[in-house]
C-alpha cells in the first residue's frame, strides 16, 4: 500500500483517514522560476492490525529543506508618528486578512475540492518572529489577497500540533510548508521573510504544483 502524508497524519492523530492512494513526494523549489528542479521520494509500508503506531517510525521519513531564521531589525527608541489616514488604512488592512482554515483536516478537504495547494504556517504564541512574519508579511493586503486566492491556508501551533510538526520535520518557527491536495511537499521555508521574498518562494511552489500535475497526468495519456 502506498501511503500519503495525510494518511500518516490521520493515523497518528486518530482523526480518520484522509486519502491513501498516492505516494508522498518531496519537491525542491530552490531553483529559479525558470529552473525548478524536483526530487521525488516514494514510501510504502504495510499496516497490520494494531501496529499503526509501531509502524509509524519505519513507514515514513520526510525529506525537508532547511531555512535560516534571519535576525530581527533594530527597534528605534522613539516610534515614528502615525501617518495621516492611519485608521482608515488599518480598517482596510483588517479586511484583507488571510482566511485561515480551522484545522489541517478541513484544509485538506477544501484543497481537494478546489485543487489548490495547502499553505501551512507553524507558529507559537511565544515566537516573536512569527508575529513579525504575520504582521509585516502575511497580513500585507496584497499578500493576504494572493494567499486567499491561490492557497488553502491553515495555522498550526508548534506546541499543540507537535506530532504533525514531527512528521513534517518542523524544528524551527515560523515555518511555512506548502503541500499539494494529494500530499506532495512542494516547499518548506523557515524564518521571517519580507513580502517580496516570501511571495517569490510561495509563487514558485505554486508553479511546481502545476509541473507535478503535468508529469502525473502525462503518464496516463500515453
Amino acid at each position: 500500500m502506498v501511503l500519503s502524508l495525510f494518511y500518516v497524519i490521520g493515523i497518528f492523530l486518530k482523526i480518520g483517514r484522509f486519502s491513501c492512494s498516492f505516494p508522498l513526494r518531496v519537491a525542491d523549489t530552490s531553483g529559479g522560476a525558470g529552473d525548478i528542479s524536483s526530487a521525488y521520494m516514494f514510501y510504502s509500508a504495510r499496516m497490520s492490525k494494531g501496529s499503526a503506531m509501531s509502524s509509524f517510525k519505519t513507514m515514513l521519513q520526510v525529506v525537508v529543506m532547511t531555512g535560516v531564521i534571519v535576525s530581527a531589525s533594530r527597534l528605534t527608541a522613539t516610534p515614528p508618528p502615525l501617518p495621516e489616514g492611519y485608521l482608515s488604512s488599518f480598517a482596510s488592512f483588517r479586511k484583507s486578512a488571510v482566511s485561515w482554515e480551522k484545522s489541517l483536516k478541513a484544509a485538506h478537504q477544501h484543497a481537494k475540492q478546489t485543487n489548490k495547494p495547502i499553505l501551512i504556517l507553524f507558529e507559537a504564541s511565544w515566537c516573536r518572529y512569527c508575529k513579525k512574519l504575520d504582521t509585516q508579511t502575511i497580513s500585507h493586503p496584497k499578500m493576504a489577497s494572493y494567499i486567499n486566492k491561490t492557497f488553502i491556508p491553515v495555522r498550526l501551533d508548534l506546541d499543540r500540533d507537535k506530532q504533525i510538526a514531527k512528521i513534517l520535520g518542523v524544528k524551527k518557527i515560523p515555518c511555512t510548508i506548502i503541500l499539494t491536495p494529494e500530499g506532495d511537499m512542494l516547499s518548506k521555508q523557515v524564518g521571517f521573510e519580507k513580502p517580496v521574498t516570501y511571495y517569490d518562494k510561495i509563487a514558485k511552489a505554486r508553479e511546481l504544483q502545476d509541473k507535478v500535475h503535468q508529469v502525473k497526468y502525462s503518464r496516463f495519456s500515453r
